[in-house]
């Protein structure tokens, strides 16, 4: 449980992205020094850990709405107008401004 910001919600979708580019686009300069196994792997893990990142800080953008976990999953299941929404739910909309179920403001 826990809460965040529009502030918070920005700096780990940026800094996922980023770490997403980084690293795939080291990863294909390497290609023809790895061979296909390690490249799948690092390709798989960059992935993982992007969507991991996205996944919980949607979660707590949400709680912070007073919004229950699935709303994070069903925006980014639901094609162009699913991430249109989450867009603006958890980067633009603010959040409740007094104690939810899910706690205190975030300051």
């Amino acid at each position: 449980m826990g809460r965040v910001g529009r502030k918070e919600f920005w700096i780990v979708i940026i800094s996922s992205i980023c770490f997403w580019i980084i690293v795939t686009q080291a990863a294909v300069y390497l290609e023809n020094h790895l061979n296909f196994f390690i490249f799948s792997i690092v390709l798989f893990a960059t992935w993982l850990i992007t969507i991991s990142a996205i996944l919980c800080i949607t979660i707590k953008r949400f709680h912070d709405k007073d919004k229950p976990w699935y709303y994070g999953i069903i925006g980014l299941m639901i094609p162009i107008f699913g991430i249109i929404w989450w867009v603006i739910q958890c980067g633009f909309m603010q959040g409740d401004k007094t104690v939810n179920s899910y706690g205190l403001p975030h300051t």
